[in-house]
Order: C-alpha cells, then sequence, then structure tokens
C-alpha cells in the first residue's frame, strides 16, 4: 500500500519520461499477490504533476496551459477553462505470467472524461536455438456519456472532430522474435511488426478516437505502433503499422532502437515515422550514466486540409538525454 506523490506504473497512466522527468501522481496505490504469479492492483488519484508542471494540480493533458495556474505543456488542450478540475482516476488491474505467457487487464474510470477496459496477451516459445518467436494482441474499449469533452459542454473536438459521447474500439497485434545469436559481438536483441487499429464511430468525440487524459501529447501509451512523436492516439481512427528492431552491442554497453511506423488515419490523411535511439552506458567508475540520443522524421498527415507536421515538411525532432541512476 502506498499513498502520496508517486510514480505509477500503469499502462495508461504511466510515469511519461519520454524526457527525463517523469509524470507524477498523487494517490492511492495497492498491490496483492494472492499466487506468485498473479497480481492485483488498484489506485486512486486525485492528482497529477506532468513534466512541465512545478506542482500537483486537478488537471491533465485536455486542459490548456496556465488552467488553475498549471504550466502543463505538451497535451492537446481541448478544454475551455470554464470547466471544472479533474476529479483524478479510479482503476483496478490484475496481470500474470506462465509458461512464457503473460497477460493483464484492467478498468480506468477517468471521472468525467471516460470509462476504458484495457487488455493485452503476449507469448514467447523458448526454443533453446537463439532465436524465440513471439505474438502479442491488445484491445481497447471505451464509453462515456457525460464527457466533459462533449462538444454541447464547449470542448473543441479531438482530432478537430466534434462529438458528443465517448465511443472507442481499437485492437492491435504483434509478431517477432528474440534473439541472441552473436553474444560475444551483438548480444541479444529484438524484431517485431506490429499492428493497431481505432475502429471509426461516427457522432463519437474525435470520431471514436481513444480519449486519453494522461498520454496525449506525450506519445507514451501502450498501443504497439506509437511513435516518439504521435501515434494513433494522438491522430485518431485508422490503422498503422510498425517495425521495431531493439539490439544490445558489445555486453550491453550500448543499446539501439530502430524503428519505422506508417500511419492510415480517417482524419489526419496518411504519414510515416522513421526512428533511431542510441543509448550509450560507460560503466566502470562512471556506472549508472547513460548517454542517449533520440531521433525521428516525420512526413506526411493533413488535418482537415492543415499540415500535421510544422509547414506540412518532413519534421525532425531530436532528444538528447542524460540520466544519472545512483
Amino acid at each position: 500500500m502506498r499513498a502520496g506523490d508517486q510514480i505509477i506504473s500503469t499502462p495508461w497512466m504511466n510515469n511519461s519520461d519520454a524526457r527525463i522527468l517523469p509524470a507524477t501522481y498523487q494517490a492511492l496505490f495497492a498491490q496483492y499477490s494472492p499466487l506468485p504469479d498473479v497480481k492485483l492492483e488498484a489506485l486512486r488519484e486525485f492528482r497529477w504533476k506532468s513534466r512541465t508542471s512545478p506542482n500537483y494540480y486537478k488537471d491533465n493533458l485536455y486542459y490548456a496551459t496556465g488552467y488553475s495556474g498549471d504550466p502543463v505543456y505538451g497535451g492537446v488542450p481541448k478544454l475551455p477553462n470554464s470547466d471544472p478540475q479533474a476529479q483524478g482516476t479510479l482503476a483496478f488491474g490484475a496481470s500474470t505470467t506462465a509458461l512464457g505467457a503473460k497477460a493483464q487487464a484492467w478498468y480506468y474510470d477517468f471521472y468525467h472524461f471516460a470509462k476504458m477496459f484495457y487488455s493485452s496477451g503476449s507469448y514467447t516459445l523458448k526454443t533453446a536455438t537463439g532465436i524465440d518467436p513471439l505474438v502479442g494482441v491488445q484491445f481497447v474499449r471505451e464509453w462515456e456519456n457525460n464527457s466533459l469533452l462533449n462538444s454541447s459542454l464547449g470542448a473543441q473536438g479531438v482530432d478537430n472532430i466534434i462529438g458528443n459521447t465517448v465511443n472507442s474500439s481499437a485492437w492491435g497485434l504483434q509478431v517477432g522474435a528474440n534473439f541472441d545469436i552473436a553474444p560475444n559481438i551483438l548480444g541479444k536483441g529484438q524484431l517485431t511488426w506490429s499492428y493497431n487499429e481505432i475502429v471509426p464511430h461516427i457522432g463519437a468525440i474525435g470520431g471514436g478516437a481513444i480519449v486519453s487524459p494522461y498520454t496525449i501529447g506525450y506519445a507514451t501509451d501502450p498501443l504497439y505502433t506509437t511513435s516518439m512523436i504521435r501515434g494513433l492516439v494522438e491522430m485518431g481512427p485508422g490503422n498503422g503499422w510498425k517495425v521495431k528492431w531493439i539490439q544490445n552491442i558489445l555486453h550491453k554497453q550500448f543499446l539501439l532502437m530502430a524503428a519505422f511506423a506508417r500511419y492510415h488515419t480517417y482524419y489526419n490523411g496518411n504519414s510515416n515515422d522513421a526512428y533511431m535511439d542510441l543509448t550509450y552506458f560507460p560503466g566502470g567508475m562512471l556506472k549508472g550514466l547513460s548517454v542517449r540520443d533520440r531521433m525521428e522524421v516525420a512526413n506526411g498527415g493533413l488535418v482537415h486540409d492543415a499540415p500535421l507536421n510544422p509547414h506540412n515538411k518532413t519534421f525532425v525532432y531530436n532528444r538528447v538525454m542524460l540520466t544519472y541512476m545512483f
């Protein structure tokens, strides 16, 4: 049992630390394991502190910068400043692992925004050959008739598509393999191909978009195809696929990640993202230090005939991150 300011690590409420500073929450959190491979979790969140906020506030990433004095930045503001404060979140989760299989299920009540059911599962076949095939699936279902994001309450359209109910359905598939075929040179790696689809719903907020109060704009949701800059949560109904390679090099002194994703959406056009990520771990006297460079190149996309990327040109986004764990 934990109470107070804390990091929360759940699929749709997490630390969103893609820029080093984590999001944290004022919450009650409980965890119980009735069996060694079964974990039950529950949380009640009251306020949160975004990665740009100096304190805890009763808002989320759908509120505008400056709401109630919060300098929150990087979300997708859709609410008028006259709207009431967010009342937090109630969530319950269950997860299990057994014989190479993993599964989890979560229920979230983002009060006055959306109710969500999320589940995922994966299986890795151990072959003792250095190549272990894997498969994963995920599912999202959301609903809420009295969301603050309803256009009847003055909210702007999520993905510029107004609606008066939350109604979202999404699913995903992932296939690939873990491999360790040259341990003295490369080390362990993973290659995957993933697919996600958000089903359109006429009359729904965002045309059926996923409502994600604590990840939208941050691109830190659990969908397989989310990229560094954005994913289907930010772009709305449609589908996307992604190829991703993760590779340890020189006895884990380097970690390389590379990916390419392509999206086809109903309201934001077609786009693609190419991604490269390299982290260096010096070790020795500098154990705990890491130097990371992340770069993504985004192309394409339209938002109601307006460019998804600045000036409708190739957008290059680079982040250099220095971290020291002690």
